[in-house]
């Protein structure tokens, strides 16, 4: 089952233990690579959190993520697709440009343009909802789906 990892107690605990992400790949059982996307994304397998709490000492509680959702009830994780067309529809109607936008919402121009690439799919329902607040729209209205990981 997918679960999904707080990479800020991780990172924290790497550098308490003076370790980098090699060390901590090697202790895992995992290539650096791969291991350091799984921290980038923070999407794992309950197996791959296992082993990365066991190799940093803890346990595995503390580093998955109990994500609150609207309802008041605990889930996984949300995802939504966000529609590029639309997001820039709004931008084009409010004369809102990417940097403008960027600077809204906490980021660079090209993370922007990377978040509205109809090639991403799915981003993180957090990440949208940053955006929505940017623009002054409702989520809504810039997203095609909206996914609950089982």
């Amino acid at each position: 089952m997918r679960v999904y990892l707080n990479t800020d107690v991780i990172i924290l605990m790497m550098y308490h233990q003076e370790i980098s992400v090699t060390e901590l790949a090697d202790r895992a059982g995992y290539a650096r690579e791969y291991l350091s996307k799984i921290i980038r994304s923070g999407a794992s397998t309950e197996d791959m959190a296992e082993k990365i709490a066991g190799a940093l000492g803890l346990p595995v509680e503390q580093i998955i993520l109990p994500i609150l959702d609207r309802m008041g009830g605990y889930q996984k994780k949300q995802w939504a697709e966000i529609d590029p067309l639309k997001v820039v529809q709004i931008m084009e109607q409010k004369k809102i440009s990417a940097d403008a936008l960027a600077i809204r919402y906490g980021c660079t121009r090209q993370n922007i343009w990377y978040l509205l690439n109809p090639k991403r799919g799915l981003v993180r329902l957090k990440s949208v909802e940053t955006l929505t607040r940017a623009l002054n729209v409702n989520v809504e209205e810039i997203i095609k789906e909206a996914v609950q990981d089982e």
